[in-house]
Order: structure tokens, then sequence, then C-alpha cells
């Protein structure tokens, strides 16, 4: 699945969530307005909210809002004698910055940024989490350890903007190999990219699948 796609599907599930908001107020009012009390003042509030709508007159739309606020205020003060939540009358969106609609002020939102991240993650790997760069530790490292981190951590920092894209690490067991490119894997799925990552023995297996002829497609890790 490329970046595109993910996103497209993140943005879905964020318009179902802003649907399901929004119909689950639908409900809750519907169940209140069979309080009459209640219905009562809520249709003057609804009706004199068209009448906003529709006017052009400043005079009549100064006189309108405070009969909007009166009649708001009254709606609260008896749904407060009746213990009922007033904060139900409005859809409960989880992102009260976007309202689940994951942009916010023209940019995207922080939620939809963290939807995207974790989906990343999980995509990436069933690893739940990576080694970093930052926490090593280099009271443990040689001299040729400690450039390799550095050449890795500056090869995320400049990715996409790379001239080699094929990266080899050798050295004997217990090297740091493998810690190394969980390091590179935990920066590049902080920025956004979809990381697949394989063992040598999970590598060799599906080589011998396809070599069975059971197609395999890393689009599909």
């Amino acid at each position: 699945m490329n970046k595109q796609k993910l996103m497209t599907n993140i943005k879905q599930d964020f318009m179902v969530k802003r649907v399901r908001a929004q119909e689950e107020c639908e409900e809750f009012i519907a169940k209140l307005r069979l309080d009459k009390i209640f219905d009562d003042i809520y249709s003057q509030y609804n009706a004199k909210t068209i009448e906003l709508m529709k006017t052009d007159i400043e005079e009549e739309s100064i006189k309108l809002r405070h009969q909007i606020q009166d009649l708001k205020a009254e709606i609260d003060r008896y749904l407060d004698k009746i213990n009922v939540d007033k904060s139900k009358l409005s859809p409960q969106y989880e992102c009260r910055i976007c309202n689940d609609t994951g942009v916010a002020g023209g940019r995207i939102c922080k939620c939809l940024e963290r939807a995207m991240s974790e989906k990343i993650s999980r995509l990436s790997s069933s690893q739940q989490t990576f080694n970093k760069f930052e926490n090593c530790n280099k009271s443990i490292m040689d001299e040729t350890d400690i450039k390799a981190a550095e050449l890795l951590k500056a090869w995320c920092t400049r990715y996409p903007n790379i001239t080699k894209t094929n990266i080899n690490i050798i050295g004997g067991a217990g090297s740091g190999k493998t810690y190394l490119l969980e390091c590179v894997a935990n920066e590049l799925i902080n920025k956004g990219v979809i990381v697949i990552y394989k063992t040598a023995f999970e590598l060799n297996e599906i080589a011998r699948l396809y070599h069975m002829g059971k197609s395999f497609e890393f689009s599909d890790c």
C-alpha cells in the first residue's frame, strides 16, 4: 500500500467517525424532543436560527441573536434541571480541534498526522518498537561503530533526497548491525515512510516460496 492510498483510507475512516458522531447527536436530540417542554423550547430555538440565516437586516439580526442566546440559556437550564448532559446537543467529535475532518486552519491536523504515523508503524513491522539513535550507548561502542551510527543518522536526515539507496552493514555476530538497522527503521517511520523490516531468515523463506512458484509481493507485508 503506498502512502497516498494510505492517506485516502485514513481520511475515509475520519469521515466515518464524523458522520457517526453527527448521527449519534441527532438520535440524542430526537429522544429529548419526546419531552414536550424541551421540544417547545428547541423548536423556537431552531425557528429563530433559521430566521437569522435568512435576514440581511442588521437590526433584525441583532435582535434574533439575543433571542437565540436567551433560548439557548433556557435549554441549558432545563437540561440541568432534568439532569441531562447538555454538551451532547452538539456532535461529540474525537478531535475538538478539527471536528474529525483531519484539517484545521488549512493544515493537516495533529490527530490526522498521529493516525498516519500509527498506521505506518503497524504496516511497517509486527515489531511494536524499534531502537533509536539517541539511545545508542557510545560508551560501549568503538570508533567504527560510532562513525557508522553517525553516517546512518545523516542518511536518514537527508532521506529521500539521497543518492545512495542501498546500504550494506557488515560485521560479526553481536556487532550491532540489527540495532543500527532498527534505528534507521525508526527514523524513517517518523518521517512517514512505510518500512518493511525482515530478518535474513524471513527473506530466505520469501525466496524459497518464490522459487516454489508461490508468488510474493512486499506490498502484502
